[in-house]
């Protein structure tokens, strides 16, 4: 479809990687997000605010690799909006196509098994990956509203230049910890030390905390691996 009047709601599930470029590239949309910094994007429920508004929007925009696999096909059929439901122009999945780094951390519980089978969905630490997003935004709102294509790709073509001086910056201040070892409770650090070339000492698979124990694990992983 072609949105006659503009894309005017656009739905976001992967807040961290997909808000910054569509509030760049589309100012005047309504954006609403299914997802906040706090909350868990593999455990959404299908709240009846949420399926309203997917339902009035023009686009909606996904992480992808199955990260959204166990609540969304839910809420797009019981929104029942054509544009956005799987295979619709309307649908776009930001990570889909691009070469993930292989998944460590698994979601075995309940009955989804292992949510990201088609490898790590949590690009939003390496910038570089979200200007890849932001140019497919760009490029599928183009392909919905053609006749303000030019708009979405000048501001993404600005907006490009501008985050490309503050990758080069970040990795200016970053030059410090090239080497260091460095623990993390989640996978979705991996693509900021992939970025960054730092060097991962050890991955813990559950939340890291100040006890004891903790900090003793963490300091022999340090020292093991000097």
């Amino acid at each position: 479809f072609q949105a006659e009047d503009g894309i005017r709601d656009i739905g976001v599930t992967g807040v961290q990687t997909c808000a910054l470029p569509i509030c760049v590239i589309a100012p005047d949309a309504q954006i609403f997000s299914a997802t906040h910094a706090r909350q868990d994007p593999h455990e959404i429920e299908a709240r009846p605010a949420l399926i309203s508004a997917l339902r009035r929007a023009d686009l909606a925009i996904c992480t992808g690799a199955g990260l959204e696999a166990g609540w969304l096909p839910m809420l797009q059929n019981r929104a029942g909006n054509a544009r956005v439901m799987p295979g619709a122009p309307g649908m776009l999945f930001a990570v889909e196509g691009m070469a993930l780094l292989e998944d460590a951390h698994h979601h075995a519980a309940r009955d989804k098994g292992h949510v990201h089978s088609a490898g790590n969905p949590h690009i939003q630490l390496d910038p570089r990956l979200l200007a890849r997003v932001a140019a497919r935004v760009a490029e599928r709102l183009a392909q919905l509203d053609p006749e303000r294509a030019s708009e979405y790709r000048d501001r993404q073509a600005r907006w490009q230049s501008d985050w490309s001086a503050r990758i080069e910056g970040w990795q200016r201040s970053a030059k410090p910890l090239f080497g260091q070892a460095i623990i993390a409770e989640h996978s979705s650090f991996a693509y900021l030390f992939g970025w960054l070339e730092l060097y991962q000492a050890d991955r813990k698979s559950t939340r890291l905390n100040s006890s004891h124990a903790n900090i003793s694990y963490a300091v022999f992983c340090l020292k093991k691996k000097k």
